[in-house]
């Protein structure tokens, strides 16, 4: 219904970089889990809501740049890691990799919800997540949009499952926008996007005998550089908080 047994194949290759954000991110869950029930049961609300907010500033910052800059250099991390076979499949990986960032939501923020709430919340977020991609990929489908199709589905329901849980919370913490610096971090992502593209075949015209993944690895990490050191001085919360920990912690006793 959807493509062939090749392009269920390369379905599975596409989510498997969800399933390592996953893995990542499951650590930090059992942490948050007893951290945040521990915050909720001494009834310091303003303070988890405020460490909440922080997370989704994470979230957003960290995940729409990662996003943006796996897709652009997807062809080559696809054809270094899977294979020439797997060049096909560059196309449903990019789609899949639009929902890297509501899955980190969702991922992240989960465990305050299981921390704070008594009913099953991330269940019924699940399932109404579950039935809106089941619908969309049936109905892409039909419509011949094959695999790709089922792509679409499953993002729009990672943003669903993203999106319920951030709601949830934001209204549950009455959450304060302003923190995450959302349109400022939005425009400085374009930026560094379109940076990232024209130098990238610049780079590889004149470093072509290194390897694509050198290229990218050296172009990537200068840019993140900048990136976190802007929002090291524009004096986002969630890194200024990293500073006082590592200050902490380095501090002679």
């Amino acid at each position: 219904y959807f493509g062939t047994l090749k392009d269920a194949g390369y379905f599975v290759a596409g989510q498997s970089l969800l399933r390592v954000v996953e893995g990542v991110t499951e650590s930090f869950g059992r942490v948050a889990l007893a951290k945040a029930a521990m915050i909720y049961a001494d009834q310091k609300t303003n303070f988890l809501g405020e460490g909440t907010t922080d997370i989704i500033a994470f979230v957003i910052h960290l995940g729409v740049f990662a996003t943006a800059h796996l897709i652009i250099w997807s062809d080559q991390i696809v054809l270094m890691l899977l294979g020439v076979q797997y060049t096909d499949a560059l196309p449903l990986m990019r789609v899949l990799l639009i929902g890297l960032t509501p899955f980190l939501a969702y991922s992240m923020l989960r465990s305050i919800i299981d921390a704070v709430e008594t009913k099953a919340v991330n269940t019924i977020f699940t399932s109404v997540a579950f039935v809106i991609a089941l619908a969309v990929s049936f109905v892409l489908g039909s419509l011949g949009f094959g695999i790709i199709g089922l792509g679409i589905g499953s993002v729009i329901g990672f943003v669903t499952l993203g999106g319920l849980t951030v709601r949830f919370l934001w209204k549950k913490y009455r959450l304060n926008a302003t923190p995450i610096k959302f349109i400022r971090v939005l425009f400085l992502n374009i930026a560094l996007i379109i940076i990232a593209i024209l130098l990238r075949p610049w780079l590889e015209s004149i470093f072509h005998r290194a390897s694509p993944l050198v290229i990218a690895g050296i172009l990537e990490a200068s840019l993140a550089f900048v990136y976190l050191f802007i929002l090291w001085k524009w004096k986002v919360k969630w890194m200024t908080e990293i500073e006082r920990r590592i200050s902490r912690v380095s501090a002679p006793i």
